[in-house]
């Protein structure tokens, strides 16, 4: 989701129809022995253990930081001036970058175009019904639902 999350904040306006989501785009780091994790955990765990962290825990640690320092550069290079200005006035760049980088959600949450508008996001519900009808055309690679009638 996160890449298709990035892909989208490229745009002027995201276009989603009821059922579409967009998420976090907190980076995820990891290695082939203890698996992936969000950059965030991986900053906690070295700072809860502290002396008695890992070398390795520290090294991706330290990686994490760098990935969550590019994924909020990147975010803000792709979201400036696009980001309506909160109810306040206030500006809400910095707002919106935290929710999707910060791992505040795990990364696999859904934000609905409700919730991405609500933080300022620019988004359209206006869904072409034509692009419906069009993606009907075809089948999916692989079956996630067989109906049984």
């Amino acid at each position: 989701m996160s890449g298709g999350t990035i892909i989208a904040l490229a745009a002027d306006e995201i276009v989603m129809d009821k059922d579409a989501v967009i998420g976090p785009i907190d980076p995820q780091i990891g290695d082939l022995i203890r698996g992936t994790f969000p950059a965030p955990s991986w900053i906690y765990a070295a700072e809860t253990k502290k002396e008695d962290a890992e070398d390795s825990t520290l090294v991706m640690s330290d990686i994490s930081r760098k990935a969550l320092y590019l994924t909020q550069t990147v975010a803000r290079e792709l979201l400036e001036g696009k980001v309506e200005v909160g109810p306040g006035g206030e500006d809400m760049l910095d707002k919106v970058v935290e929710k999707l980088v910060s791992g505040e959600m795990i990364h696999s949450a859904p934000l609905s175009a409700r919730e991405a508008k609500e933080l300022g996001i620019s988004v359209n519900t206006d869904f072409p019904e034509e692009v419906h009808d069009f993606m009907k055309l075809f089948r999916p690679v692989k079956k996630t639902v067989e109906y049984v009638g």
